[in-house]
């Protein structure tokens, strides 16, 4: 396990945007440390958040997510590269070797493989 849990710490985890809506309700918007952890402590009182809890599932699903996120944007950018070449041959009516084409279809196939994971 992670984050202390071998140590049976416990972790909550709180939208932050639970968070600063308790922050509007003060009259007073004071920003900094001490006040923030105030307000979280408060929050954990009053029973918002989950604890975390960090599993194999969790982890393997994380790195794929993550993997697939790369994936994408590199997908998009050779996507972007090979409109690039072709706006370049259309405009200089000549043939340029097209290397993307063949990335984008390997990239896609990659990406369709990673979503049939799990």
């Amino acid at each position: 396990m992670y984050y202390g849990t071998e140590i049976n710490y416990k972790a909550k985890v709180i939208n932050p945007i639970i968070v600063n809506k308790h922050n509007q309700t003060s009259l007073r918007r004071v920003k900094n440390d001490k006040k923030d952890s105030r307000l979280i402590r408060y929050c954990l009182i009053k029973g918002y958040g989950y604890e975390f809890k960090e599993t194999i599932q969790s982890v393997k699903l994380k790195a794929l997510v993550r993997q697939r996120d790369n994936l994408v944007n590199i997908l998009n950018t050779a996507k972007r590269r090979q409109n690039d070449i072709k706006y370049k041959q259309d405009c200089i009516q000549a043939n340029i070797e097209n290397v993307y084409q063949k990335l984008n279809q390997q990239l896609q196939t990659k990406i369709k493989n990673l979503e049939k994971t799990n």
